[in-house]
């Protein structure tokens, strides 16, 4: 199975597995990463999830997800530091010349694999997968 890689409506960054919500008036229907979801839905009475259960994530590709309960304000650093990362990590992959989709399907794998590594380490990871086969 193909897994498709989705752009975040609030922080520009791609990811397999994203959640369709509604924030802002006038309401319209956006896709938003874990991390940022975390950030829209905080004392917002435009929020909506159309998942149809509150917290269901709408899953586009192989990766299931779920938003993990409890502290909202140390799973929202969390997922900054991750998003963080993963931009970054994008960002160098951009300026060593890699193409945009290829740097940003690399880096979606490597966060995939390990969510909590550090820039550094999904840059290595990455030029991992990119490096040439054989």
């Amino acid at each position: 199975m193909t897994q498709r890689i989705k752009h975040c409506n609030v922080c520009n960054v791609d990811f397999s597995t994203m959640y369709r919500v509604q924030y802002e008036n006038p309401k319209e229907w956006v896709f938003v990463c874990e991390g940022c979801l975390l950030k829209v839905k905080e004392n917002n009475s435009a929020y909506n999830q159309g998942a149809g259960a509150d917290d269901d994530p709408v899953v586009e590709g192989a990766v299931n997800a779920r938003v993990a309960k409890g502290s909202a304000a140390a799973a929202a650093s969390a997922a900054d530091r991750r998003v963080s990362a993963q931009s970054e990590a994008l960002s160098a992959l951009s300026n060593l010349g890699y193409a945009p989709g290829e740097a940003a399907s690399a880096v979606a794998e490597a966060a995939g694999a390990a969510p909590e590594a550090e820039t550094s380490g999904l840059i290595r990871a990455a030029l991992k997968l990119l490096a040439p086969k054989g």
